[in-house]
């Protein structure tokens, strides 16, 4: 999803204008449409006061580039090397990512517990939604 389209699904999430979230980012209501309809970029340091003003981490909105399969997997290659993730069999040819990394193996545990309560119908999917894109590994370190 690209980031225009992430900031709009928030902003519309959150039930504010354009002119609103524009007032609370310091940028025009003309930058957020512009933003939205991906005329326009945002620079890094309104990426992070437009995701301030959503409430939501940076990494939340940012745009990764992964466009198609062959791209996602080379990613999950490249995390398996830099965050110690790896394949694991578990049942009779179905593979889980493992981690020995502790942050990593945190973070995946409570998004499956999150996830479990969205299904379970626990939580709402915007509850769900808020939890994920405000997720940081920081606040759970002591």
């Amino acid at each position: 999803m690209d980031v225009g389209y992430k900031l709009y699904e928030l902003r519309r999430s959150l039930g504010l204008t354009q002119a609103e979230l524009g007032r609370r980012v310091g940028v025009s209501e003309a930058a957020i449409r512009a933003y939205e309809t991906g005329k326009r970029r945002p620079k890094q340091a309104h990426l992070e006061r437009i995701a301030d003003a959503l409430g939501v981490m940076p990494e939340a909105i940012a745009d990764y580039g992964i466009d198609d399969v062959d791209e996602a997997i080379h990613l999950l290659f490249r995390l398996g090397e830099d965050w110690k993730l790896r394949p694991v069999e578990v049942v009779d040819g179905h593979f889980f990512l493992e981690s020995h990394d502790q942050d990593i193996f945190n973070a995946v545990k409570a998004w499956g517990e999150m996830r479990k309560r969205l299904e379970a119908g626990e939580i709402t999917e915007l509850e769900y939604v808020t939890w994920r894109d405000g997720y940081t590994a920081k606040r759970f370190v002591e």
